[in-house]
């Protein structure tokens, strides 16, 4: 409810007084803001924006450029937000398994979607590749959103032994 209020009626001597300490630090937490504007709100909000303006407008010439940088805009931003995908994916995915705390595959996998597993040797894993793989041990990849490498190592009974978030 702050959230909105401020969003809507920014005064700050009322912000001042409704925020905590705790709620103040979530919030400017190492964020740059005004670089997320700039590349995520500004490009996607003024795209929406031209491309709608257009019926406005008399001149032919004028809606044509004015479509066409709203386009650009718009691709601007899906060019910006499309690589960053996968890691968000990872990260929401990360917040299921952490909070499941599972303990065999088929818990770990009840929290997964979106993925493809391997096999693979522990030299080939970016955070696990000092870790000694026990006899009976085997590490496996999962990629999530097919592209964001997690490493867990398993027991024979499939057991899981470590868990290692290499996207990070």
């Amino acid at each position: 409810m702050v959230s909105v209020f401020l969003l809507f009626r920014f005064r700050p001597e009322v912000a001042a007084v409704q925020l905590s300490t705790s709620q103040v630090k979530i919030m400017s937490g190492g964020l740059n803001w005004g670089l997320i504007l700039v590349m995520f709100v500004l490009p996607l909000a003024l795209g929406v924006a031209l491309l709608g303006w257009t019926r406005r407008l008399r001149r032919r010439w004028i809606r044509i450029t004015v479509r066409v940088f709203g386009a650009l805009l718009l691709l601007t931003f899906l060019a910006v937000v499309a690589p960053a995908l996968p890691y968000f994916w990872a990260l929401h995915l990360e917040a299921k398994w952490t909070a499941a705390k599972p303990k065999t595959k088929a818990e770990l996998e009840a929290c997964l979607s979106l993925y493809s597993e391997r096999q693979i040797q522990v030299a080939q894993s970016l955070w696990g590749r000092d870790y000694p793989l026990q006899p009976g041990e085997r590490m496996v990849q999962y990629r999530l959103l097919y592209v964001e490498p997690l490493d867990v190592v398993y027991t024979r009974s499939n057991t899981i032994v470590a868990i290692y978030t290499s996207y990070e």
